[in-house]
């Protein structure tokens, strides 16, 4: 019975467990751009996907970034966002004790479903929150179809 280990001894290593993981998060992100070389120590952030009957939403929390200084684009079927968070420059002097905040790149790809229109995408920002409206094509809509009696 290895499984069970009593306790107080050491544990085998996990290092056989890595190769599952990484097949296990290759299998997830299939199809995901790997991001730039340049891009390598870049942060990835957090996003809301919500689903309305004419499209999906995109919400993208980049607090303290600049909108203009956001790239979103449509590339052979992925989403991306990307750009930089810079540092705040200050003029004194300081010592830094704590750095929670996220700085510098970010890169975010994610796959269109086929479903959506990619030349109607729309992006709007407010308080720190990139808004995407992606739209369904008209085709993919639903709608009502009327059942009529005969005779």
């Amino acid at each position: 019975m290895k499984l069970l280990v009593p306790f107080g001894r050491e544990m085998a290593p996990l290092g056989a467990l890595r190769p599952k993981l990484a097949e296990l998060f290759r299998a997830l992100f299939e199809g995901a751009p790997e991001p730039p070389p340049e891009a390598s120590e870049e942060w990835v952030p957090r996003v809301d996907v919500e689903g309305t009957e004419k499209g999906l939403l995109v919400k993208v929390d980049l607090p303290g970034i600049d909108p203009r200084e956001v790239e979103v684009s449509v590339d052979d079927g992925m989403l991306v966002i990307k750009g930089e968070k810079k540092e705040d420059k200050e003029e004194k002097e300081i010592i830094l004790h704590r750095r929670e905040r996220m700085i510098g790149k970010f890169y975010r790809a994610m796959k269109l479903p086929r479903e959506i229109d990619p030349e109607k995408i729309t992006a709007t920002s407010s308080h720190g929150v990139l808004t995407l409206t992606l739209p369904y094509k008209p085709e993919v809509k639903p709608r009502r179809i009327d059942v009529h009696l005969e005779g």
